[in-house]
């Protein structure tokens, strides 16, 4: 992996949609966030202008203790502000959670300019993934039926615009929306679609309105997003948020947890001319801070970060994932710096395995009718991940589950692109000039777009590919290469190493014990009746040339179009070649292998990082279970006899992998169990974490929780 100068690394691009959910998504740090309003309105009183003060803000809001903010939307009105306000993010280590913005949505007009002007803004802001626009509306208190229900769809259809953006709209209020009896408010919670709006309860404002907040907490329960807390005492802003507010916190904090929200709490001081002053506004913030974390985050902190890594061993960040040996021990380093163990699921798919035999994919006629849309079930189905302990979206996930905070990985399948099958182990001439062509186009195609997403782990360059023989072919890739036309750049490439080895034609025909003359007739050569030592040595030396052309090639293409991610490898089929080990080590970051076994393959893993000096990734295995009611009967892995069995071997070999100081991850095969009916390639197993009708095998997905826990410990030890 390389980094790039001005690339928007670290803070300024973590997703703010990993910072809710789930307990093991958020820190305490990450949760607890300001908004800049306050210093906006010191600057201003200085006549200064706060936007040229903004650095100064942001290292104010650094010192005071905070991870992460609320900023403003307007930020990205042009590419200028947006790249400084990137940079400054960045500088200052400081996450961007969400921005704020105001706009008319229940007059036409007025919401037609308003939706342009947002979705023109967010996509400046498309490299923080996850990012959440927080949005009021209040312009009037007496908006008719007829407002509230343009404002409802307007809503709606933003949230799905910035849906399908990776971000998220919250809805923000002020009195407004309180006032008769919260009418405003009520009538947003039954009006839009919870998938695509939520909410940020500004409890001060609840409060000024004459509503009580624990009743509007109660009554927004399961919609809301992020809270916005102020200081006030008897109407008047207090200097800082403590004891003594018009809002009994400790209650409020009772009431939120009550209502399962585990958001952001946001603060925002702010000052009038009433409010007696004895402290700057840093030294009021950073108390502010510890009263919000010391009310509402009794609990000990998660040693998670937003990315699901494992603060408890730390490492300079590069913005990106990238390997780091720590004490005699590998592990990835995630964008946050912090160590990273790659638990991941391969397969997480919306439509599931197509099946033949019935002419439709059996899991996904059930996700269609249970969630309606694959952006509805992916936030279910990372959520659930996330539950079980993984932080890893595996290889063939549906492109959905990108977006929703949650690191993942890509299978570019170049080799594919350019004629391989894995399936029937066929293998490309890595030698052609149309190999090296069509790999380019592949990742021009799809990584630009993805250099700047911290969630990306790296590529895969390809699937199991056929590097002799195997199952699917009892032949070498010298065999194949010898049986190519002659005019062929593989051919050409295999005689002139023959010619280069031995001297000329003759002496090869000695060495392999046929009859060729010159290089023609060993250009014409198409097979050997027999094969002797000589040629044996011969095949590995060649294979290892052809290893260094197909990886060297990869590695060039996913380079020029994405020079910030890793290169995982080529997912190796439960076997590799020493000569294919070693002619990968200076162009792959990890090594990646899959393998169906009992236990892990031990010495072969450290074998190969011993060859390659690289971390290696166990990027597929199983177990599939009799008590299922599956056939079982095609598909790599023997059989065990329940899921009881299963979820032993989950943790057996997850821990013997764990104990292997180069392992930095394991990704489990697969999210859904396959078709009974067989999907294309036959496989009919009980790979599944969820079964066909999305029931979680709930024996199996408990001891994941638990042995994924603690899988950072055993690793560091």
């Amino acid at each position: 992996m390389r980094i790039v100068p001005g690339t928007i690394l670290v803070a300024a691009v973590i997703p703010a949609s990993l910072l809710w959910g789930t307990s093991s998504a958020n820190t305490s740090g990450l949760r607890v966030a300001t908004q800049i309003y306050g210093w906006n309105v010191e600057w201003s009183k200085q006549g200064k202008n706060p936007d040229e003060e903004l650095p100064q803000t942001l290292v104010e809001v650094r010192k005071a203790g905070f991870a992460a903010i609320e900023g403003w939307l307007n930020s990205f009105s042009t590419d200028e502000r947006a790249m400084r306000f990137r940079e400054l993010l960045w500088q200052n280590g400081l996450v961007l959670l969400s921005v704020y913005h105001g706009g008319n949505l229940h007059q036409s007009d007025a919401a037609e300019r308003t939706i342009s002007t947002v979705l023109e803004w967010a996509e400046r802001a498309r490299d923080f993934p996850g990012l959440v626009i927080n949005l009021n509306c209040a312009e009037d208190e007496n908006k008719s039926d007829e407002a509230l229900r343009i404002q409802a769809e307007n809503l709606n259809r933003l949230g799905r615009d910035l849906q399908n953006r990776g971000m998220r709209l919250v809805l923000h209020n002020h009195i407004p929306e309180m006032a008769h009896g919260a009418r405003e408010f009520r009538a947003m919670l039954s009006m839009t679609n919870v998938n695509l709006v939520g909410f940020c309860l500004d409890l001060h404002w609840v409060k000024k309105a004459g509503q009580d907040p624990l009743e509007m907490t109660r009554l927004a329960t399961g919609r809301i997003h992020s809270v916005h807390l102020r200081n006030g005492n008897d109407g008047v802003w207090t200097e800082w948020l403590g004891e003594g507010n018009d809002i009994d916190y400790r209650k409020a904090a009772q009431a939120l947890k009550r209502s399962g929200f585990n958001g952001p709490l946001i603060l925002e001081l702010a000052y009038e001319e009433k409010t007696a002053r004895t402290k700057s506004l840093l030294e009021n913030a950073a108390r502010s801070r510890q009263y919000i974390e010391e009310i509402f985050l009794p609990e000990p902190p998660s040693p998670r970060d937003a990315f699901g890594g494992w603060t408890k061993i730390r490492h300079s960040p590069s913005g990106f994932f990238f390997p780091q040996e720590i004490s005699g021990r590998w592990w990835l380093i995630d964008p946050a710096g912090n160590a990273f163990l790659s638990k991941g699921v391969n397969t997480v798919g919306f439509r599931g395995d197509f099946a033949p035999k019935l002419g439709y994919a059996p899991y996904g006629r059930v996700t269609q009718k249970k969630y309606g849309t694959p952006e509805n079930w992916a936030y279910e189905a990372v959520n659930r991940l996330r539950k079980w302990g993984f932080n890893t979206v595996g290889s063939w996930a549906s492109r959905e589950t990108f977006t929703q905070g949650i690191p993942y990985t890509v299978n570019l399948n170049l080799a594919s692109s350019a004629g391989a099958n894995w399936l029937k182990g066929t293998f490309p001439d890595v030698f052609s000039l149309e190999f090296r062509e069509k790999v380019e186009a592949r990742a021009r195609a799809v990584c630009p777009s993805r250099a700047s997403d911290p969630l990306l782990i790296g590529y895969f360059t390809d699937n199991e590919l056929r590097w002799g023989p195997d199952w699917r072919s009892g032949k070498s890739l010298l065999e194949d290469y010898l049986s190519l036309p002659a005019d062929s750049p593989g051919k050409i490439a295999l005689v002139d190493f023959l010619i280069r080895k031995y001297g000329d034609a003759e002496k090869v025909s000695i060495a392999w014990g046929i009859s060729v003359s010159d290089r023609d007739s060993l250009l014409q050569l198409q097979r050997l009746a027999s094969k002797s030592d000589v040629f044996r040595s011969d095949e590995k030396e060649f294979l290892g040339i052809i290893a260094e052309n197909y990886f060297s090639v990869c590695n060039r293409a996913i380079r020029l179009a994405d020079p910030n991610h890793l290169n995982l490898g080529c997912r190796f089929a439960g076997y590799a070649p020493d000569e294919v080990v070693r002619a990968s080590a200076a162009h792959v970051d990890v090594v990646s292998f899959n393998n169906y076994g009992e236990l892990p393959p031990k010495d072969r893993l450290i074998a190969i990082h011993r060859a390659t000096g690289r971390p290696v990734m166990l990027t597929e295995f199983s177990f599939k279970a009799m008590d299922s009611g599956l056939p079982n009967t095609r598909g790599a892995g023997r059989p065990v006899a329940t899921q009881e069995n299963r979820a032993d071997g989950f943790q057996k070999y997850v821990e013997a992998l764990a104990d292997i100081p180069a392992v930095v991850g394991y990704h489990w095969f697969e999210y859904t169990d396959e078709p009974a009916e067989g999907r294309f390639d036959g496989e009919n197993s009980n790979y599944g974490l969820v079964d066909i009708n999305d029931n979680p095998w709930q024996i199996l997905v408990e001891k994941m929780t638990v042995v994924n826990e603690a899988i950072e410990s055993r690793h560091a030890r």
